[in-house]
């Protein structure tokens, strides 16, 4: 049995308490990516931690909490949409979901609900014939990324760059409703860089830090992005939320990757302004 829910069934509050704070407001976050109505998610995110409090004793998590959690909420907002016979355009429900991590887009009223998911429909349409394939065998079917690069004859690399152009292409014709907040960090190459120094480009934001191995993972797949994408009137930027104890680590590893694109840190880490707008808790 996961330690957390042992301790939970032991009636240890304080534990609760800490898995709550630690993921309700991403959690929620999420769920609204499925529902675009945020008083129901908080619904949706407080009922799945009533049931752990309830039944921790029965529950058998064999790997991460975390991913239990995210996949409890996203079955009850399905089966949430299903009871309200929403059932159009299910098949990009986990697309949006992704694009909503890397995006604010948070419609507050049902024209902009509607505007903003057609847009993003619309996008997906428009894609290249192989991406779409890409991106539906990833959201549609659920494969893995070696499962779409074996069956479509490509290598995984090539899977991870078309889904982050993918991204990128859906993302730059939705527009958002509200512009997002405004960051003032530390550059790689000296001095300070705000986003409002970027005004007027089209800015890909990657989150990451030095001690994060998916991050790591990812970075080919960036760079060949950031290659993909010159001469366009785009900047990538790749904010870093790696604590001051990992400062000398970041300053090495930036060098040794040579990702490219704008390398920023961010100041208080995951605790910065700009991470608490996005609703940024974990990486």
């Amino acid at each position: 049995m996961n330690f957390i829910t042992a301790e939970i069934g032991k009636g240890n509050r304080k534990v609760f308490k800490k898995l709550f704070d630690q993921h309700y407001q991403n959690l929620v976050y999420f769920a609204n990516g499925y529902l675009f109505d945020i008083d129901a998610s908080k619904d949706i995110v407080q009922e799945v931690f009533i049931y752990i409090w309830d039944n921790s004793e029965k529950l058998r998590i064999q790997y991460s909490l975390k991913a239990y959690l995210y996949a409890m909420v996203r079955n009850r907002c399905l089966n949430l949409l299903k009871a309200l016979k929403v059932t159009d355009n299910f098949t990009f429900l986990d697309f949006n979901i992704s694009l909503i991590l890397d995006a604010d887009f948070e419609p507050k009223t049902e024209q902009t609900k509607s505007t903003g998911y057609q847009q993003i429909l619309d996008s997906i349409d428009a894609l290249p014939e192989r991406m779409q394939k890409i991106v539906k065998r990833k959201f549609l079917y659920n494969y893995k990324n070696a499962q779409i690069a074996n069956e479509l004859g490509i290598s995984v690399n090539t899977v991870k760059t078309q889904l982050k152009r993918a991204k990128l292409v859906v993302i730059q014709n939705t527009k958002p409703e509200m512009p997002a907040p405004n960051f003032n960090y530390e550059n790689y190459k000296g001095g300070k860089t705000t986003l409002k120094d970027l005004k007027g480009k089209l800015v890909y934001i990657e989150i990451w830090a030095t001690w994060c191995g998916p991050c790591i993972k990812e970075m080919p797949a960036l760079t060949q992005l950031i290659k993909d994408f010159k001469g366009k009137n785009i900047e990538f930027v790749s904010i870093s939320v790696d604590s001051k104890r990992d400062y000398k680590n970041w300053r090495k590893m930036i060098p040794e990757k040579n990702v490219g694109g704008i390398q920023l840190l961010a100041n208080k880490s995951l605790e910065s302004n700009f991470m608490k707008a996005f609703g940024i808790g974990l990486i």
